[in-house]
């Protein structure tokens, strides 16, 4: 096994890809994780000089499984010492280490060493057994990897060659997920996507069509809850290293399609018509331009209101006088805020959304410089 040691230049496309068998019936779907732990896939851009060329066709002749590094990010910076139990101070949290896992100490394509972890802490990383002591070296973590696709090199003239290539590795161990804020029974998503560019959201009932041609078409739903597909982009600079981690510890928890989570609309959707007391259970709301009706009678809610964040179930909605000339609607909730909010304390009244990601594929987009994209095709899912 050979580690593959050029850095790539500019974008680096990792992938997590999972299976997920989705069973869609009227009333609700069932999913089954047929992947325990995703692939990942790394493709890479080199230039090469004819020196590093050369190098890099003799490890490909010379190795059928690869130790590819994890060039996005570093997991410790600072000095080593040789032996053997070398433990390093550092917070483990989110690197997706774990004992019998190798990491690699980078100084350079001719000095660097690859190690063993023997075990991880969450404020230690102890490594089996160090060689030699470095004074200041950076640490990588590694995936053990296969080609996915073949080394590509291109010779123009001049002295400079360019390269491109991918690995897979089948069982990767993933950023462990931290205790995401639930309601309902499902993880709530932490992190705002993106407006830059749009968000495309579509709208469709799935139905069945009975036409024999020359009468009445007849339809009928074909499922009791409407397709809502939805696109979420993030964009983090390179400097927001914390945001970076997060997203993609995010995206490595949601297990492609299987795992359903809370999704806010992130925008005020509707705007209350008159305070409400601590003990209230009714929230009386203005109704939206234009509509006599909003489309149901039970739904879930995230309600933001002088720094305080609630999510509640309505369980009921009936038309409420009119305000202001306006016509309203009164919103029964499972359950009582527990603190008195004025009208003009709301600050968002937005729809919650039970969601999934609606691939098993995922693209993570690292622009050396400035930071992660990633864009997540999701759609709405029933609550059991």
């Amino acid at each position: 096994m050979s580690l593959w040691p050029f850095r790539p230049v500019g974008e680096v496309v990792e992938v997590l890809e999972w299976r997920t068998d989705v069973l869609r019936a009227r009333a609700g779907e069932q999913r089954h994780r047929l992947r325990e732990r995703p692939r990942r896939q790394w493709h890479f851009n080199h230039e090469f000089t004819a020196e590093e060329q050369s190098a890099a066709r003799a490890i490909v002749r010379g190795a059928s499984s690869f130790l590819v590094m994890d060039w996005v990010r570093v997991v410790y910076v600072g000095a080593v010492t040789a032996g053997s139990s070398v433990s390093l101070a550092m917070a483990t949290a989110g690197y997706g280490l774990a004992a019998g896992q190798s990491v690699v100490l980078w100084n350079g394509m001719t000095d660097y060493e690859v190690c063993t972890v023997e075990s991880v802490a969450p404020a230690a990383l102890v490594l089996a057994f160090v060689a030699t002591p470095r004074a200041a070296t950076r640490i990588y973590r590694l995936d053990v990897a296969h080609l996915a696709v073949e080394l590509s090199i291109t010779r123009p003239t001049g002295p400079t060659q360019y390269a491109s290539i991918s690995f897979e590795s089948p069982g990767v161990d993933v950023p462990a997920a931290t205790a995401y804020a639930q309601y309902r029974g499902h993880d709530v998503l932490p992190m705002v996507p993106v407006a830059g560019g749009g968000l495309p959201e579509s709208l469709n009932w799935p139905i069945e069509v009975f036409d024999n041609e020359t009468g009445r078409v007849s339809t009928t739903r074909g499922r009791d809850l409407v397709d809502d597909k939805f696109m979420m982009r993030w964009l983090y600079r390179a400097a927001e290293d914390a945001e970076i981690q997060a997203l993609r510890a995010w995206v490595a928890s949601r297990c492609g399609r299987w795992l359903a989570f809370w999704e806010s609309s992130w925008q005020k959707d509707l705007v209350a018509a008159a305070d409400i007391g601590a003990a209230a259970t009714v929230l009386r709301v203005f109704a939206p331009a234009g509509v006599s009706s909003l489309g149901r009678s039970t739904f879930d809610l995230e309600i933001v209101a002088g720094g305080n964040v609630w999510y509640r179930r309505v369980t009921a909605v009936s038309a409420g006088p009119a305000v202001g000339g306006r016509p309203t609607f009164d919103l029964t909730l499972d359950s009582a805020l527990g603190v008195a909010v004025s009208t003009a304390a709301f600050g968002r009244i937005s729809f919650l959304r039970c969601a999934r990601f609606a691939a098993d594929r995922i693209e993570l987009l690292h622009r050396p410089g400035e930071g992660l994209s990633v864009a997540v095709p999701c759609i709405e899912v029933p609550v059991p």
